[in-house]
C-alpha cells in the first residue's frame, strides 16, 4: 500500500476519508475483555492523542451506563474544546430495562442535552422476525423521552442481523432511518463469515441503500492469518481487513446503481476484494482511494462513510493504528 501527500494527520487524504471517526471503541469486549477503568482510561488517552481523528464512540452495555459515568464523568470533564465523548449502549433482549438505564443517564448527567457526555447511538441484536417488534419498541421509548423532555436526543439506531438477512428486512430498518449491524468475526474460525457470505449482505444492503455498521474481528487493514485473542500461543485463523470492507462498501454501491448487475455478479465481483491479502494492491494519493484498477475519489469516499459504512467496533484502538503506520 502506498500512501502520498500526506494530510496534516500523517496519511494521505483519500485514507483519511475513509478512516475519520470510524473506530467505535470496543475495550470491553472480547478479545481484549478489559475492566471498565482501563477501558475508560484508555478512551481518554486516545482522544487527546495524535491518532484521536480515527477514534468514534465508546462502546458499552446500556446496563452499564452507571459504572462507565463513575469514573467517565470527571475525566470527560476535564476536556476542554475536545468535543464531546459520544456513547454506543448496547441494548439486550431486556430492551424495557436497558431503555430505563438510558433514561435514568440522560435524568442524571444529561437533561439539558448540553452535558459532556452524550448516548447518541444504540445497537440491537435482532433477528430478522423481531425487526419491526424492536422498532415499535424503540419507538415508544423514544415517545416516552420527548414526554418527559419536550424533545428527544437523536440517537440513532443499529440492529445486527444475521448475514443471510433479506432485502425486505434492511429496507424495513432503512424506512426507519435506522443502520443494518453485521458481525464480522469473533474469538473462535467459526465466527468468521465466508467472502461470499459477506459480500452478499453488502450488495443487498447498497441495492436498498441501508448504511451499515461493522463488529468483531476488524484489528487488521488488510485479509490475512492472524491471532484471534491475545493469548500467548491462541489460535489463529482467516480474518477480514477494515480497509477491505470498507472499500467493498463502496464498490458495492456502485454495482447497485449498475441496471446490468444482479446479485450473483456483484458477489462475484466482491470476493476478490474482501479476499485481498497484498499490500501493494491498495493505494491511496491526494484523490483516490484504489484497489487494483479500481478507483474511488474523494466524494465516493466521503459518501460511502455517511451512507454505507458509517463505523466499525473493535475491542483495540492501538492494533488499527499500528496496522497503518505498517503500511505506509
Amino acid at each position: 500500500m502506498t500512501s502520498t501527500t500526506e494530510t496534516g494527520h500523517g496519511v494521505a487524504p483519500a485514507l483519511e476519508a475513509l478512516l475519520a471517526g470510524a473506530i467505535d471503541y470496543a475495550g470491553l469486549f472480547p478479545p481484549a475483555s478489559l475492566d471498565m477503568r482501563t477501558a475508560v482510561t484508555r478512551y481518554h488517552a486516545y482522544r487527546q492523542g495524535p491518532h484521536a481523528w480515527m477514534l468514534g464512540r465508546f462502546v458499552l452495555p446500556a446496563g452499564r451506563l452507571d459504572e462507565f459515568m463513575e469514573i467517565a464523568w470527571p475525566l470527560a470533564k476535564s476536556e476542554q474544546g475536545n468535543g464531546r465523548w459520544r456513547l454506543s449502549a448496547l441494548i439486550s433482549h431486556q430492551m424495557a430495562a436497558d431503555f430505563a438505564h438510558i433514561e435514568r443517564f440522560r435524568a442524571t448527567y444529561n437533561p439539558d442535552a448540553r452535558g459532556p457526555v452524550r448516548v447518541d447511538a444504540l445497537e440491537i441484536k435482532v433477528s430478522p422476525e423481531r425487526v419491526a417488534w424492536a422498532i415499535e419498541t424503540l419507538t415508544e421509548a423514544r415517545q416516552a423521552e420527548a414526554e418527559r423532555y419536550e424533545s428527544t436526543l437523536h440517537r440513532q439506531a443499529a440492529f445486527e442481523l444475521p448475514w443471510t438477512v433479506e432485502a425486505s428486512v434492511l429496507s424495513l430498518v432503512k424506512a426507519t432511518g435506522s443502520w443494518a449491524k453485521f458481525r464480522m468475526g469473533g474469538v473462535v474460525s467459526a465466527a468468521f463469515p465466508a467472502p461470499e457470505t459477506v459480500a452478499r449482505a453488502l450488495w443487498r444492503a447498497a441495492y436498498v441503500d441501508v448504511p451499515m455498521k461493522f463488529t468483531a474481528g476488524l484489528h487488521h487493514a488488510l485479509r490475512g492469518v492472524y491471532p484471534l485473542t491475545y493469548a500467548d500461543g491462541g489460535p489463529t485463523g482467516t480474518m477480514f481487513g477494515f480497509l477491505n470492507v470498507l472499500l467493498a462498501v463502496a464498490l458495492a454501491r456502485r454495482l447497485a446503481r449498475d441496471v446490468r448487475m444482479d446479485e450473483a455478479m456483484a458477489v462475484a465481483t466482491l470476493v476478490p476484494l474482501l479476499d485481498e491479502q497484498r499490500i501493494d494492491a491498495l493505494t491511496f494519493d491526494q484523490r483516490y482511494a484504489r484497489w487494483r484498477e479500481v478507483g474511488f475519489d474523494l466524494p465516493v469516499l466521503h459518501e460511502t462513510r455517511l451512507h454505507g459504512a458509517v463505523s466499525f467496533g473493535s475491542c483495540s484502538f492501538d492494533d488499527p493504528v499500528a496496522e497503518l503506520a505498517l503500511l505506509k
